[in-house]
């Protein structure tokens, strides 16, 4: 169950950080150094709400996706 789950949030995070990336290039709206970077473009750029709760999220994902990651590695 726990791989499953794990593993169903990797996928979500690298779709989003895919998707945004996709954005930024078809609009030309400059090259991220980090993945972080992707999701201030696109709320700089008013592609995604700046809500102080997506503002503080996105913050995360990077970070998220690297304990999933970490977890993966021990649990396999």
């Amino acid at each position: 169950m726990y791989d499953a789950m794990a593993m169903a949030c990797m996928q979500l995070v690298n779709r989003l950080i895919d998707l945004g990336k996709l954005v930024i290039s078809e609009k030309h709206l400059g090259f991220p150094e980090t993945y972080s970077d992707i999701f201030k473009i696109l709320a700089q750029n008013n592609l995604i709400t700046t809500a102080k709760e997506l503002l503080e999220f996105r913050e995360h994902i990077p970070k998220i996706r690297e304990m999933v990651e970490r977890l993966k590695t021990c649990f396999s």
